[in-house]
């Protein structure tokens, strides 16, 4: 049986083309006075669904990187190390190019993807509409997590306390986001209360509230932990997704109006791409903070715990986050958010037996921004070593002796 947006989507093309050519760019009486670059901050990242390729524009509305020649782009995200990540629903892969749009890793034969991110630990979370499942697969394409039985899900994103939330659109005009923890138990559930229609999109805000993007209910809605809508922004022809922003305002891909608007916490117009060819997604770009810088000794003892500090710089000043992998197979959840150049202190036992660890660590802003790895290499003792107050004690057992045995040097 046909899915039933697949349905809508060609609906909503048709459309589109017939009203393409009447939108224009807010910005284009500027735009041959100003041109910015690659991967700048404040440049925007879409996805257009009808012209095949993957986008990014400047605050003018131009175009300064493009990857064009895809089938059915659904999802592009930004990596930290410059590259792109892109779901390509139609030719069923997620691939990774460096910014001369060669491909530098892909996972192929996938069930009608929806959606792709890079996790901390290096694994990428994807969403297989087709097979109703999310899961989790290693640099070699190895699932190493999974939940399966979803209801058409269309989105999902690893949480710091390392559950999962995911959209699931269900059949229309039903459909629910929920959190799912790692063995895939759902512990919340927004449902009935919203009165959820066709959503597509869910992010979890900094301030715990769930943002989520409902395609045939026209709106975006911030919803508090029991389901309570708190803010909305109604009236859109056909959302696909969106994002709050640094700056409080939240960043729509507005799919039937063919444009990328964004709109303040009054729902007012501040931003908007238009012209484009069936937007599904876009982000804003934000540079990543720097490596984080660990400290701590050098050498460790096997049941001993130690401090390590961990500290970086966030190139907007945003607070930020710290994921550890201690190098002996534990790691930390994201700790923080903690202040741009804050010293952060993090313990750890080592109990498992090897020659050298390899401390890694990397930070994420509040805007989900990661940095580069930061690495710090330690090795395990394995001499005896006397503690000073040890060698005292036993000075003075010696010198009791000598007194004893009348013995003087």
């Amino acid at each position: 049986m046909k899915k039933i947006i697949l349905s809508i989507w060609i609906y909503t093309v048709i459309f589109m083309f017939v009203s393409f050519g009447l939108s224009m760019n807010i910005y284009d009486n500027e735009e041959l006075l100003f041109s910015g670059m690659f991967n700048e901050i404040g440049n925007t990242l879409i996805a257009e669904f009808a012209n095949h390729c993957v986008i990014e524009v400047d605050s003018y509305g131009n175009i300064v990187w493009e990857k064009t020649g895809l089938n059915v782009p659904q999802d592009a995200e930004r990596l930290p190390n410059g590259n792109t990540l892109i779901t390509d629903y139609g030719d069923q892969v997620v691939i990774e190019v460096d910014k001369n749009g060669n491909e530098v890793w892909n996972k192929s034969r996938l069930n009608l993807p929806m959606d792709a991110e890079r996790l901390p630990n290096g694994n990428t979370l994807i969403v297989e509409y087709g097979a109703g499942s999310v899961i989790e697969v290693d640099i070699n394409g190895n699932i190493v997590w999974q939940i399966t039985k979803l209801h058409q899900p269309m989105d999902a994103e690893r949480l710091p306390n390392g559950n999962t939330l995911i959209a699931e659109t269900e059949l229309y005009p039903d459909g629910r986001v929920i959190e799912v923890d790692s063995a895939g138990g759902i512990i919340w559930i927004v449902w009935e209360k919203t009165g959820l229609d066709g959503p597509v999109d869910a992010e979890r805000l900094d301030n715990g509230n769930t943002l989520i993007t409902e395609h045939t209910g026209k709106r975006v809605i911030e919803v508090d932990k029991n389901g309570v809508i708190i803010w909305q922004k109604s009236g859109l022809l056909m959302p696909s997704d969106a994002e709050r922003l640094f700056n409080g305002n939240t960043l729509i891909a507005e799919t039937g109006a063919n444009r990328v608007i964004e709109v303040d916490s009054t729902g007012e117009n501040k931003w908007i791409k238009s012209g484009l060819h069936y937007p599904v997604d876009a982000e804003r770009i934000n540079q990543p903070p720097d490596a984080p810088i660990i400290d701590g000794p050098n050498t460790v003892k096997i049941g001993v715990e130690y401090n390590f500090t961990f500290s970086t710089e966030d190139p907007e000043n945003d607070n930020m986050s710290y994921y550890i992998d201690w190098g002996d197979g534990t790691h930390s959840d994201w700790l923080g958010p903690y202040n741009s150049g804050e010293t952060v202190i993090a313990k750890n036992t080592w109990n498992k037996k090897k020659k050298t660890y390899e401390i890694k660590a990397k930070a994420k802003d509040i805007y989900e921004a990661e940095s580069d790895w930061g690495i710090f290499t330690i090795t395990r003792s394995t001499n005896y070593q006397v503690s000073q107050s040890k060698v005292k004690n036993l000075k003075n057992i010696l010198f009791l002796k000598l007194i004893k045995n009348k013995i003087f040097i």
